[in-house]
């Protein structure tokens, strides 16, 4: 019997054999580079959701094997790629209660997915991974070549983009390392096409009818690969546009079948009168994301002003200090021998100080008592995203709360506004204090200086001056 290891690595051989004698025209999306890109994916994804070594190879069996059948037929490759895989591992003594679950991966792959296990959603997610990926464009020129050579049919590039738009709008990943890596592409993959359609559409030489299900309905249908025969749709058309699906497979009547050999859903063109549910999906997301940005900006622009003001409140604190020593050590014990300079020395001492507390009050930071109970988190009254809510209590407490908050979308944004808020608070207690230090050493500095000049020019010929001072 082949070990576990060597059996993957018989597979891959075997299978790059097949792919070695194909027509490079009528596979030019099914090629060896698709499969051993599903092989990767699938072996990541199954790693991500936490299979066993023993599902590990059975996952990657059944990807090398997933389009096998494509080298000998079009409709029904899965059917004939369960049976390539079945023969392969029978020769080779692998266990028959195993080669089902591989097959049984194989068939899940046909199209609309619907796996019974999560070794079989593994797969599936892995043979479409080309969704969420950077590339997709480049996967679906290919794909629609392969299907032009493959089924003797021209598609028009409105046909093909509305089609695709159609099956990346149902399309769901089963798992939940698929949905984290690829679904954000995925949208701005839609995105991209849209935008290209509606570039298309302006085309005033654009012939409408073109569009219709029935041209590509019956390029998928006389194929053999449709489930079944859309149903005409009769709509008025006043002024063409696109719209997306219901973000669910079988969600509208509308949705055209799809086909089982990795074909996409029919397209269809409709006029004002209809809705975008999936459109207005993306518009969504679009503006969460712009809601997260103005989060992560304006709480970047607080912590910066925040910063600029310890910085202005050192500068201050720096330079009182200095005038401060410079007071004490020069002027205060020479004050019994210059008398008149004990009111300009007073007034200057006093201008520093009260800057220097100011200053250190704007910096001074305030700790509350850092506790919260599971009614707070449950009502919704305290927001776990300040340390002064939660830095005394067990982190197992700490992390449900903010499990808690991030199940629930209301009260994380809630929480990220407060946030906002009360740093905004601080800030303003900040600049505040700021404010009156600056103020009270701009203008205590003036009262200070007319002060000693007046002190100097009325004081008496014996007096000593501020020179004999520093002298001394």
């Amino acid at each position: 019997m082949v070990t576990t290891n060597q059996i993957v690595l018989d597979a891959a051989e075997y299978v790059r054999n097949l792919y070695r004698n194909v027509r490079a025209t009528e596979h030019c999306y099914h090629t060896i580079e698709h499969t051993i890109n599903t092989v990767s994916a699938a072996r990541r994804f199954g790693t991500m959701s936490g299979l066993s070594s023993e599902d590990i190879e059975i996952v990657e069996l059944a990807a090398w094997f997933h389009d096998a059948g494509h080298v000998e037929v079009f409709d029904g490759h899965e059917a004939r790629s369960a049976e390539i895989a079945r023969s392969f591992l029978l020769e080779r003594g692998f266990e028959p209660a195993r080669i089902e679950r591989v097959v049984a991966c194989i068939l899940a792959t046909r199209y609309p997915q619907q796996p019974d296990s999560l070794v079989e959603a593994v797969v599936c997610d892995a043979d479409m991974i080309h969704l969420g990926q950077k590339n997709y464009l480049d996967y679906c020129t290919q794909l629609r070549h392969e299907l032009e050579a493959r089924l003797d049919r021209t598609f028009s590039d409105a046909q093909w983009l509305q089609t695709n738009i159609d099956f990346l709008a149902n399309h769901r990943y089963h798992t939940d390392a698929a949905r984290n890596e690829l679904d954000r592409r995925r949208v701005k993959n839609i995105s991209r096409h849209q935008k290209r359609l509606r570039e298309l559409l302006a085309t005033p030489s654009l012939d409408l009818e073109s569009m219709r299900p029935s041209s590509i309905a019956s390029a998928v249908v006389d194929s053999g690969n449709g489930a079944e025969r859309p149903t005409e749709h009769k709509h008025k058309i006043k002024k063409s546009k696109v719209v997306l699906p219901e973000a669910s497979v079988g969600a509208s009547d509308d949705a055209a079948s799809v086909v089982q050999s990795d074909v996409v859903p029919l397209p269809r063109v409709i006029g004002d009168e209809d809705q975008s549910p999936m459109l207005e999906k993306v518009k969504k997301a679009k503006t969460e994301r712009g809601i997260e940005t103005m989060f992560r900006t304006t709480s970047r622009n607080h912590l910066d002003l925040s910063a600029m003001a310890d910085n202005k409140a050192n500068i201050i604190l720096g330079i009182t200090t200095l005038l401060t020593s410079i007071v004490v050590t020069l002027l205060v014990r020479k004050l019994d021998e210059a008398p008149h300079l004990i009111i300009p020395t007073v007034i200057l001492l006093t201008v520093t100080l009260t800057s220097m507390i100011l200053a250190t009050i704007s910096t001074r930071p305030k700790i509350s008592s850092g506790t919260f109970t599971t009614d707070d988190v449950q009502q919704k009254r305290v927001n776990l995203l300040f340390f002064g809510n939660f830095h005394s209590v067990p982190l197992h407490e700490y992390e449900w709360g903010m499990r808690e908050m991030m199940n629930d979308p209301s009260y994380l944004y809630g929480s990220m506004i407060k946030d906002i808020y009360f740093l905004g608070k601080v800030l303003a207690r900040k600049y505040r204090y700021l404010r009156f230090a600056y103020n009270v050493f701009m203008y205590g500095m003036v009262i200070s200086v007319i002060a000693f000049v007046l002190a100097i020019l009325l004081a008496p010929d014996t007096a000593l001056s501020p020179a004999d001072i520093i002298a001394d």
